[in-house]
């Protein structure tokens, strides 16, 4: 989820250690959650661990397209190709940023002005 959308469940918290702190105990230790903000520093919760997600140059503006091909990618690497969690947020975060620098190229091309 975003970060906007975490700070619904955190009642007007805006820190994210704070929002992803209240989202684990809402859904409890065994599952998996991401709080992203390409712009800056997510957080995500897997194998009983936090892990940082680094930011996506560009994201800012294409937060959605970030957050979506983050979360099949992880769907993917973890569900389908059984990867540990360190190697899913790796290329699930390449995968991101690939994206959403291709979306920036696309908004920022002369045809598309």
């Amino acid at each position: 989820m975003s970060r906007q959308e975490a700070r619904a469940l955190g009642t007007g918290a805006s820190d994210l250690g704070i929002l992803a702190q209240r989202l684990r105990r809402l859904q409890g230790d065994p599952g998996e959650f991401a709080i992203t903000s390409f712009d800056s520093h997510g957080l995500l919760w897997a194998d009983d661990s936090w892990w940082e997600i680094e930011p996506i140059a560009g994201a800012d503006a294409h937060e959605s397209v970030g957050m979506a091909v983050f979360c099949v990618a992880w769907v993917v690497a973890r569900r389908f190709r059984g990867i540990d969690a360190a190697r899913a947020l790796a290329y699930s975060h390449a995968v991101a940023n690939e994206a959403v620098q291709q979306a920036v190229a696309r908004a920022s091309s002369p045809a598309r002005r």
